[in-house]
């Protein structure tokens, strides 16, 4: 099943498992956008939020045949800690 997605559908299914795993107390966004930190004017794209009790979590998810490189984590590690957000899941 895993197999067959695209990269789209690749999120929807993480989203799916999250949504599942959260239960009812949380809102589950997939493909949300959160004013960037630095331009408030230029929204970032985040793959999934999940926001419960006041805190937030992004997931970014990646679909790839190899391993994400240390820079692209790093960067996005970055970018979620300067957001103030409490977890973030790559």
């Amino acid at each position: 099943m895993i197999g067959n997605l695209d990269p789209k559908g690749f999120e929807q299914f993480v989203a799916r498992i999250h949504s599942l795993l959260e239960g009812e107390g949380a809102l589950l966004t997939w493909n949300a956008s959160l004013p960037d930190p630095d331009s408030p004017k230029n929204p970032r794209q985040i793959d999934i939020l999940v926001e419960w009790d006041g805190r937030k979590t992004h997931i970014e998810c990646r679909y790839r045949k190899a391993p994400q490189g240390s820079n692209w984590i790093e960067a996005v590690s970055y970018t979620h800690l300067r957001a103030h957000e409490t977890d973030s899941y790559l």
